[in-house]
């Protein structure tokens, strides 16, 4: 029978039975006291202790955030219910097969993504049922977004310089180490903890990577369609002086005089405000974890290179596609592009539409589509490749490049959420028998790593490693196996760009 009572540091939680009734759900148990009042803009504090049995059944607030509009295209994939939100919202969940604490489980810690802005650990595809039918202790956390969770200010600097800025990044720090010290009661390893997400939830996850706040904490980790070696500069952490800037503008934007003003706002006043804001400055100013000296001493490409990251085992990939395609990517033809392209990767950027052979409005579109998927593709290679220079552990690669079901835009960014947690019946789409294979597969790929660090099994013969010998990565289309990683000129750029700043 499941497990359905377990006893944490500040009392005993009841969980309920999932699906599979050999796995027990524990849902909302709060792993740091509601960051609300005077609580906002600091970092994460201690949960207070309960008495008796606190029901752990329903699951906690969704983060503060703009919800997805109707119509958009991941709100009907993935978000088709608007889910209550709040501040107080800093909750995590546990699906366990253990009937009993001390079963030394491994522990997969999921991040969710969302751009920094947006995004939930309930989530209907993040559902931790199918790896925990794998024998792993299923965990995912809520952590603080937007300004709520990245707001950076000189005024906040000056009253508590650690951390400032990175209160979501410091939540799901706070969240990792509350596993660490409870999750022995649901019967996880403490020792055995394998953090991964997608999108933004990769490059967080990068960033616990190259955190000394966690080293030793982390045992493995998969960086899905986000973090990797470089990626979209879009998504590298703020200097903190432009993060500073950021909020200065943020304040002066909503007329507030004190840090005293800004947590006295209610909560969706200060919501409205930072979602007119970043409407506003058409997303120039996003807040998003920075370069703080505490969580993060650098750009996580630049203490990869150096070789600062833990010495762990690595999983990493991206869509085949990764469409819709970037709202924030230039036109290729324009003089705002070419500025932009020279402000990330310096001089030898210029004449980069020439050099990517973009000379007509054809040319141009196809390069909007395809700007994501280069961004992401040279992450996972050159990411890859440095594991190689710096005689590290090799990583596993893949491509996920399955096209779901009545898709029009080929493998698109998070699509392989549905195949991965094993829930394609939750979908929308008249998925078929293919699709099915693939999700069994995909499933079992990410709990072979969590479990033992080689996707393909023990004796890893399915799925090798990224190798001198061997470079290739793992493809999921029907057929899947091993394959070289497709290159363009884009790509090669972005991989002669890294290598040089080696």
């Amino acid at each position: 029978m499941a497990m359905l009572q377990a006893k944490t540091e500040n009392g005993w939680v009841e969980g309920v039975m999932a699906g599979c009734q050999q796995i027990s759900i524990f849902k909302g148990i709060p792993f740091a006291a509601p960051p609300v009042g005077d609580l906002r803009f600091r970092a994460p504090q201690p949960a207070e202790d309960w008495e008796g049995v606190r029901p752990a059944k329903l699951f906690g607030n969704a983060p503060m955030q703009d919800y997805l509009p109707d119509g958009n295209f991941h709100r009907k994939e993935f978000y088709p219910v608007r889910l209550p939100m709040g501040e107080d919202c800093l909750y995590l969940n546990i699906w366990t097969p253990a009937k009993e604490p001390g079963e030394k489980l491994p522990v997969a810690f999921w991040v969710f993504g969302g751009g920094f802005i947006r995004g939930y650990a309930h989530g209907q595809q993040y559902d931790g049922e199918a790896l925990a039918k794998q024998g792993i202790v299923y965990v995912s956390a809520n952590y603080r977004s937007n300004g709520f969770g990245f707001m950076q200010h000189p005024a906040l600097t000056e009253e508590d310089p650690v951390g400032a800025g990175n209160y979501g990044m410091l939540d799901i720090i706070a969240a990792l180490k509350w596993v660490r010290r409870n999750i022995d009661a649901f019967g996880g390893d403490p020792e055995m903890i394998t953090v991964f997400g997608q999108s933004a939830g990769g490059t967080a996850c990068q960033i616990l990577t190259c955190s000394e706040m966690t080293r030793g904490d982390i045992r493995r980790a998969v960086l899905q369609s986000g973090g990797g070696l470089g990626d979209n500069p879009k998504v590298w952490p703020l200097p903190l002086k432009t993060a500073e800037a950021f909020g200065e503008a943020f304040f002066s934007y909503a007329k507030l005089r004190s840090l005293e003003e800004a947590r006295a706002l209610p909560a969706e006043t200060m919501n409205s405000l930072l979602i007119s804001f970043f409407r506003e400055t058409k997303g120039k100013m996003r807040f998003k974890p920075c370069i703080d000296g505490y969580v993060l001493r650098d750009l996580p490409h630049q203490i990869q290179l150096s070789g600062g990251h833990h010495d762990i085992d690595y999983m990493i990939g991206c869509t085949k596609d990764e469409t819709p395609a970037d709202p924030e990517c230039k036109h290729p033809l324009t003089e705002e592009f070419q500025k932009e392209m020279e402000d990330s990767f310096g001089p030898k950027a210029r004449g980069m539409a020439e050099r990517l052979q973009v000379r007509t409005e054809e040319d141009a579109k196809e390069f909007l589509r395809r700007c994501r998927a280069n961004y992401k593709r040279a992450a996972v290679i050159a990411f890859c490749e440095a594991q190689l220079a710096l005689g590290r552990r090799p990583a596993y690669g893949y491509v996920f490049d399955q096209v779901p079901a009545k898709s029009e835009i080929g493998s698109f960014h998070s699509a392989e959420h549905m195949y991965v947690f094993k829930i394609l019946e939750r979908s929308w789409r008249p998925y078929t028998g293919e699709d099915y294979d693939i999700s069994i597969r995909a499933n079992s790929y990410w709990g072979n790593f969590i479990k033992n660090g080689c996707p393909g099994g023990e004796n890893g013969q399915e799925w090798k490693a990224y190798t001198r010998e061997t470079p290739q990565v793992m493809g999921f289309s029907h057929g899947g196996g091993m394959r070289e990683p497709e290159r363009n000129e884009m790509i090669d750029f972005l991989l002669e760009y890294y290598r040089e700043k080696r």
